[in-house]
């Protein structure tokens, strides 16, 4: 049976006060700062977008956040168990790999949370089963859109928001698969925008009569007139 959680009226009015209409999917290649995000989203720069960072691939989690104050770790891992003294201290039971210098700061600021033992029931121990359980946030369940393409119906069901979700990878994430939404996709949000500045000068060259010829950066080179 799909079960598929749902957000009361109160919730919907929060998170639509609280700025959160558009919503970005980021894939591991970073985040730019680029214009494009408010003109896909529809919303003026300065208006809050929820972006959520999706890193593909094998992390040592236990390495990552390591339970030095838990003797059994280093039991069980007698060989790849970091030491207290190589560890960027969190509190008397965890600390950060020591590269982490970048997380460190974010916690010590409160600008992060540490979510533990994340998991589900009856696991399958298949990553490709894992990562779709992640991305729908309802495992076991054959819930066939992801759990941010659900927030998006919740939020808009009209779909009166052309793009309230933008996914930047080479290919679409499972999580913001929605029932009333098309997710907008790209990898590098400089060449889309200037992609988008090429269309833009290929229809009003064309609008004027004559023919556009463009670099490979997508920046015009001197055009001709077709009656010539």
């Amino acid at each position: 049976m799909v079960r598929t959680p749902g957000l009361t009226r109160a919730d919907h009015e929060a998170l639509i006060q609280a700025g959160f209409g558009g919503m970005v999917l980021e894939g591991a290649g970073g985040i730019a700062a680029s214009p494009v995000w408010s003109k896909v989203t529809g919303q003026a720069a300065g208006e809050r977008i929820l972006v959520i960072v999706e890193l593909s691939g094998g992390n040592d989690g236990l390495n990552t956040v390591i339970p030095h104050a838990d003797d059994a770790c280093y039991v069980a891992r007698p060989r790849l168990g970091i030491h207290k003294s190589n560890l960027l201290g969190i509190d008397d039971h965890f600390g950060f790999q020591r590269t982490m210098t970048g997380f460190e700061k974010l916690w010590k600021d409160g600008k992060m949370a540490i979510v533990h033992g994340v998991g589900y029931d009856q696991p399958s121990f298949s990553h490709f089963s894992s990562m779709a359980f992640l991305q729908t946030g309802a495992p076991n369940s054959g819930e066939a859109h992801g759990w941010l393409g659900r927030l998006a119906d919740v939020i808009d069901p009209l779909g009166h928001n052309a793009n309230p979700l933008i996914n930047i990878d080479d290919h679409q994430s499972l999580a913001v698969t929605a029932m009333n939404h098309v997710p907008l996709v790209f990898d590098d949000p400089d060449r889309f925008t200037r992609r988008i500045y090429a269309t833009l000068i290929r229809g009003w060259m064309g609008h004027q009569g004559t023919a556009a010829i463009l670099n490979d950066d997508f920046t015009p080179l001197p055009v001709f007139d077709r009656a010539a």
